[in-house]
């Protein structure tokens, strides 16, 4: 069984719900795997051993046909009401499709690696959700995430019209044999495309000679596939399809997710079955859809070709059969209004099936109120019943009757688009409609050359003026202006049209005149030859013998011959003057027409002169303006930065010498402490030794007194003892006196240290004053030491490499990137918050047009940075507080770290005119994380 595969965004998820059949994406984690709710836990990666490369060129007959090769969603589109390919912002032009001879689709499809979701995937149901219900189908779809493949696609669309009409057939045929060629080459020896090949500019002179083509060409992976010099041609396509999986294999992209059914999930159909429940099935209404889809783009070819007809109604005419429809204003709004009607059914349809595809067995068919009479017979033949004004009535009468309950779509409703084709008007045969011509030799097509089609808008018919109230006056004048000159052009054409009918008259009136007169002469010119044949016959035959009578009858038919000569000199010189009269007729016409048209034009050139030196004028002083405003702020901005440079670096210079000051006292102070100790440690054990000496020498004496009889012993001993004691006694005190004076000595020291930390300390106060003019305190940290002065600040946040501005409005105001700095955009400002003056108090980002707050929901990287409610519940923890502290650029640069997962916001790589990423990013001091916060001063807050 194939993959359901859905075209890639950066907002899917592995394990989230999605519905296969309108491609809405639903609950983030429908089925989850037990661990950590990362994608590195949650899925798994198969590796290839090489590319799997899929090659496709075939011809197309229907949009419908694009979309299926391209996995797009019908409803989708429909939705849309366009059809955009992957890979390009651009949609594809209905219009040149359906007009073109044969579309072919060039597809290559490149598979490098696939992620897929683990074997043990559990789904998750919700507590407060029924089961089955409405609700339950909205949050869960028909399917699941299941995977991701990364890798490449190319997709070329080559709509090609053969210029001479009367051989389309054969030149079409000649077409498709080459693809058939190419697809049997393709298939026996494998994908080898080359320039020499199929559509190529030497194998292709012949079938391709005379035909135009138009080239729509998307492509995800692979990078810049295409020397930018070289143009798109169907050379091009084949040899950048040939090349594309090697581009594929050097730069490779996440295309498409990989779909699994619920049905398919075992912890699924467990849960399913004692609920007993069922999962939306779209399989059997793939194909009814595909018709929706083509219905619905012809309705929006068919509007266009309905408008041109309501903007130019003199140049079609009715096709025959009584059920075609006229040309009439009240006609043709009524089919728009029905054709318009049906597109919005369609889109109910859709919608319908989308909630509940089973309908679709319940009900059956295609079927189809301002109604005219052909309308009307029309309406009725194509529903089967009677449409007329009066059995609409009726009905209606007896709808209102009944109950109001709302009763299920009608699919029966539903009329085909092919079924208006036929009634509709047709250019007329001598008049062109009012498109570009077409190419030499090319057929008239009746939806050749339409224009844009009429927008769903209500105010779609409203000029310029009223839908864009900000434009500029000079852009209101020149719009007036403008619709003044058409308005003149619009009735010079038309009197230059009825002089051209007066012309056409004239001409045939004197042709017929000049007819009638000729065949008057004619045939009194034979009558008279005729009659006078006659008599000169009868004179021949009576007079031969006498030559006087015969030579009077021949001079009186010299004279009849040359009166007969005189009236048709005359004849010619009437039909010459007739001539002349009408060529004089139509020169001066032409020359006034002219003349007319050249006054307009100078005219309208004069006053577009004048708006535009006017325009250019104001144009001017704006720029003018707007470089003295750029110059006042640059220098304010300047003097601010210099301001505050100066002071920081001051500050850090005092701080930095109070520091090193502080740290050589502590270290003195230390060593003072440590000779004072030892010192005194001396002085005790002097003491100690003074106060046994002094003990001995007492009892000694004692001894003496005691023992009389051992005193010359003990005087001998004590003789011996005092030889002993008395040097060393002598040299200790002589020690502790010299210990005394270096005692005395570092008193002094110490008193003048005292003296010197007293005058630091009066240093380290005035430094304190300083932090405090700052707003700083000794408690502050590098990485939140923004002034608290800033709560309740408007500010921009700047990069200051790029010259770029934080801005809010990603995504309708759900994320935050950068782009370019505008003073004036409230997307690009913000108001800073702190709840107290606490060092570690982190700081809230608030956008000013949204007032929601900057968070990070997670802490992945490489994320973009959020916008949400300050009540949403995905804010979780601090994650929507933030520190704010010096960055790599320490005098003016400040890094903006998350309070909750330690990440920071940094710029990321990309073009500027598009704008560039602001990712959750590792905290670092790296030069994309550093930037400048300029105040705008305070403002009261935001209503909510």
């Amino acid at each position: 069984m194939s993959m359901i595969l859905a075209p890639y965004n950066d907002a899917m998820r592995i394990g989230q719900g999605f519905n296969s059949y309108t491609h809405e994406m639903c609950i983030d984690g429908a089925v989850l795997v037990d661990g950590d709710h990362d994608e590195k836990t949650q899925a798994r990666t198969v590796e290839r051993p090489s590319q799997v490369v899929s090659y496709s060129a075939r011809a197309v007959e229907k949009l419908s046909d694009v979309i299926q090769t391209m996995n797009i969603s019908y409803p989708h589109s429909i939705k849309k009401g366009s059809v955009t390919v992957s890979g390009s912002n651009t949609a594809i032009d209905e219009a040149t499709f359906k007009s073109a001879d044969i579309n072919i689709i060039v597809t290559v499809k490149v598979t490098n690696q696939t992620t897929l979701i683990k074997s043990n995937a559990r789904f998750v149901p919700l507590k407060d959700v029924e089961p089955g219900s409405q609700e339950f189908h909205d949050s869960y779809g028909d399917s699941y995430i299941s995977g991701f493949i990364q890798g490449g696609e190319f997709t070329g669309i080559i709509s090609i019209k053969v210029l001479d009409r009367s051989n389309v057939d054969l030149t079409v045929k000649k077409i498709k044999a080459r693809l058939d060629a190419k697809d049997n080459s393709a298939t026996s020896t494998g994908l080898n495309l080359n320039s020499n090949d199929l559509f190529s500019s030497t194998g292709s002179a012949s079938v391709m000679g005379k035909t135009e083509s138009h080239i729509h060409v998307s492509w995800m992976g692979g990078g810049q596939i295409k020397n930018e010099n070289t143009p798109w041609d169907i050379d091009s396509i084949f040899k950048t399809a040939a090349a594309f999986p090697q581009r594929v294999s050097e730069r490779p992209q996440r295309t498409w997710a990989i779909l699994t059914k619920y049905k398919s999930n075992r912890s699924f159909m467990d849960w399913a079955s004692i609920k007993q429940i069922k999962t939306l099935e779209y399989d059997l209404i793939g194909t009814y859809t595909a018709e929706l889809f083509d219905s619905y783009m012809d309705y929006k070819i068919l509007l266009k070709y309905v408008q041109l007809i309501i903007d130019n109604p003199e140049s079609y005419e009715a096709v025959d059969g009584k059920d075609a429809f006229d040309t009439s204003i009240e006609t043709l709004l009524g089919v728009r209004l029905y054709m318009r009607q049906q597109q919005a059914m369609i889109v109910e349809a859709i919608s319908l099936l989308g909630r509940d595809p089973g309908i679709l067995e319940r009900q059956d068919g295609w079927a189809t109120t301002r109604l005219t009479t052909s309308l009307s017979r029309f309406m009725s033949q194509a529903k089967g019943c009677d449409i007329s004004l009066g059995v609409v009535k009726a009905r209606h009468e007896a709808a209102e009757k009944k109950s109001s309950t709302t009763p299920d779509f009608n699919f029966n409703a539903l009329i085909p688009a092919d079924l208006w084709k036929k009634w509709l008007p047709v250019p007329k045969s001598d008049s062109a409609p009012s498109t570009e011509k077409p190419s030499k030799g090319s057929e008239e097509h009746p939806f050749s050359g339409v224009g844009p089609p009429p927008s769903d808008d209500l105010n779609w018919g409203k000029s310029s003026q009223t839908r864009d109230s900000g434009s500029s006056k000079s852009g209101d004048n020149v719009a007036v202006l403008q619709g003044r000159v058409d308005a003149l052009v619009s009735d010079l054409q038309r009197k230059t049209d009825e002089h051209a009918g007066l012309i056409d008259k004239l001409k045939s009136d004197h042709v017929a005149q000049l007819e009638s007169l000729r065949e008057t002469h004619k045939g009194e010119l034979e009558s008279k030859s005729a009659e006078q044949a006659t008599k000169l016959q009868g004179a021949l035959d009576k007079l031969k013998a006498n030559d006087t009578d015969l030579a009077d009858l021949r001079k009186k038919h010299d004279e009849e011959t040359e009166i007969m000569n005189h009236k048709l000199s005359a004849y010619v010189n009437l039909e010459a003057e007739g001539k002349s009269e009408i060529d004089k007729t139509i020169e001066r016409l032409t020359k006034d027409k002219n003349e007319a048209i050249n006054a307009l034009e100078k005219k309208k050139q004069d006053e577009y002169d004048d708006l535009k030196t006017k325009y250019d004028a104001l144009e001017e002083q704006k720029r003018t303006e707007m470089l003295r405003v750029e110059k006042e702020k640059k220098d304010e901005l300047d003097a601010l930065r210099q301001d505050k440079d100066a002071t920081y670096k001051n500050l850090d210079v005092l701080y930095r010498s109070l520091k090193d000051s502080s740290d050589k006292l502590t270290k003195e102070n230390a060593a003072l402490t440590s000779d004072k100790n030892k010192l005194t440690s001396d002085k005790d054990n002097l003491t100690r030794n003074n106060n046994i000496l002094t003990a001995q020498n007492g009892s000694l004496t004692t001894q003496l007194d005691q023992k009389n009889t051992a005193y010359n012993i003990l005087s001998g001993e004590r003789t011996n003892l005092k030889a002993l004691y008395e040097p060393t006694n002598d040299a200790m005190v002589a020690k502790f006196t010299k210990l005394t004076t270096e005692y005395a000595n570092l008193t002094t020291k110490y008193v003048s240290l005292t003296t010197e930390w007293n005058n630091l300390n009066g240093i380290n106060d005035k430094l304190k004053t300083k932090m405090r003019w700052a707003e700083l305190t000794e408690d502050s940290l590098q990485h939140n030491c923004l002034p608290n002065g800033y709560n309740g600040w408007y500010v921009m946040i700047l990069m200051p490499h790029s010259w770029m501005a934080l801005n809010a409005n990603k995504d309708s105001q759900k994320m935050a990137h950068a782009w370019e700095f505008d003073m004036t955009s409230n997307d690009e400002q913000f108001r800073l918050d702190k709840a107290d003056d606490k060092p570690n108090t982190a700081w809230t980002i608030t956008s000013v047009r949204s007032g929601r707050l900057l968070t990070c929901d997670d802490n992945r990287t490489g994320t973009d940075i959020r916008v949400r409610d300050k009540n949403d519940p995905a804010i979780r923890g601090l994650s929507a507080h933030w520190y704010i502290g010096r960055g790599a650029e320490k005098q003016f640069t400040w890094v903006f770290k998350n309070a909750q997962w330690n990440t920071c916001i940094k710029l990321q790589q990309g073009w500027n005119s598009d704008g560039r990423g602001a990712w959750q990013q590792p905290y670092c001091n790296d030069g994309d994380a550093n930037w400048v916060i300029i105040p705008l001063g305070r403002k009261p807050e935001p209503k909510p």
